[in-house]
């Protein structure tokens, strides 16, 4: 018994499936061992922390309308087809943020119904508005997601704006993607600016679907269009926080099937998981 004691004190935390829940059984059998009422203490710990990890994986399905998928040691895979109105309630609408840059962006004409809508596999977005995930995460992080543009008026050149942007902190600060096109790192809390930006023409094609990945890898992010590198920037302190779509737009513009991979960012523990550990150390007998 103390050799096994030993083992499961230096074992790193199981990724599967099945060997999370062989060890959760090892330890109900061993909360319930007289021999082992010495080391309750640690395995009542080793518990908590494999259904803390559980709980990453699987926890987040009972709060979300996304399709949660747990990639170990606390990665989550989050993807919304966009097929389901329900799924816009995993986002918060954020009014007047970021009030500088849209101030440098063309006014917007008269746009009817603004707001977001879940329509025929489609996020569509029309006038200056934005979308704040609930769940925030660390980097490394990867958000996966295709851009349709909308076609302008007749006789008037498109406006359409959007920002995809991770460990957004509420507060100005967040690592975004523009469009097709730049990067850019804001750190209002250190004073930290990185930006990436394109010359010359801009030129985006309507009604064609693009295939959009921003990467962030902790030192450094990535903007890849159509699994091409189109820019890179140093993200500096900017590590964690939440995913934020933000929109200026006078025509439709649309996300399809969005894909956001992380890990959860340490202080997203709430009352739910916290009791929902405690209901299941009480089922181990811990």
């Amino acid at each position: 018994l103390r050799a096994r004691l030993s083992v499961l004190a230096r074992t790193p935390l199981p990724e599967k499936t099945a060997e999370v829940q062989a060890l959760l059984a090892e330890l109900k059998l061993l909360a319930g061992d007289r021999q082992a009422a010495g080391a309750r203490e640690g395995l009542r710990a080793l518990a908590t922390q494999v259904l803390g990890a559980q709980w990453a994986g699987t926890g987040l399905e009972r709060r979300l309308k996304g399709k949660v998928e747990s990639e170990g040691r606390g990665r989550v895979r989050i993807t919304y087809e966009f097929d389901d109105p329900a799924e816009l309630e995993d986002f918060v609408p954020v009014e007047g943020y970021l009030p500088d840059r849209t101030e440098k962006l063309p006014k917007l004409g008269a746009v009817e119904t603004p707001g977001w809508t879940i329509r025929g596999g489609n996020l569509e977005a029309r006038g200056g508005v934005a979308l704040r995930h609930l769940v925030g995460l660390e980097a490394p992080l990867q958000v996966d997601y295709q851009l349709l543009y909308g076609r302008a008026q007749p006789g008037k050149a498109m406006n359409a704006t959007i920002l995809m942007a991770v460990c957004d902190d509420a507060n100005g600060g967040y690592v975004g993607a523009w469009d097709l096109f730049d990067l850019d790192a804001i750190d209002p809390s250190s004073g930290f600016v990185r930006t990436a930006y394109e010359e010359g023409e801009r030129l985006v094609l309507p009604a064609r679907t693009l295939d959009v990945r921003l990467e962030h890898a902790g030192p450094k992010a990535t903007l890849k269009v159509g699994g091409a590198v189109k820019r890179e920037i140093a993200c500096g302190r900017r590590k964690s926080g939440t995913t934020l779509l933000w929109v200026h737009t006078d025509t439709t513009l649309a996300v399809r099937k969005l894909v956001i991979r992380g890990t959860l960012a340490q202080g997203a523990d709430d009352p739910a998981r916290r009791a929902w550990i405690s209901v299941e150390l009480a089922k181990l007998g811990f």
